[in-house]
């Protein structure tokens, strides 16, 4: 159908085709383009009504990023060195060491 609004291009992947069977559910004889819209408006409703969480805050900040692995699984292969008697504080002091350099 023509419109004069710009169309986007959507990968229906397993978990999207679960919810537009939902959605179909709920709201029978739609369009699949129609259910896509229906749960597109009413998840941006719920997005701005969600509280944010402390991570969303925290990534609001610039130059913050999410991790992109799981720091268990970066400890298990990148073990750290065990403390030294003289030094037991030394993962700590190397830590101070590296914020000191940033700042």
């Amino acid at each position: 159908m023509p419109t004069k609004h710009q169309r986007i291009a959507v990968v229906v992947d397993p978990e999207l085709s679960d919810a537009l069977a939902a959605a179909a559910e709920r709201l029978p004889h739609r369009s699949r383009a129609s259910l896509l819209r229906e749960l597109a408006m009413e998840g941006a409703l719920q997005l701005q009504r969600r509280e944010p969480s402390p991570i969303d805050a925290l990534l609001a900040v610039p130059d913050v990023r999410a991790a992109k692995s799981d720091i268990r699984e970066f400890i298990r292969h990148n073990p750290p060195a065990p403390a030294s008697p003289e030094s037991p504080h030394g993962l700590s002091e190397a830590l101070e060491e590296q914020r000191e350099d940033r700042l």
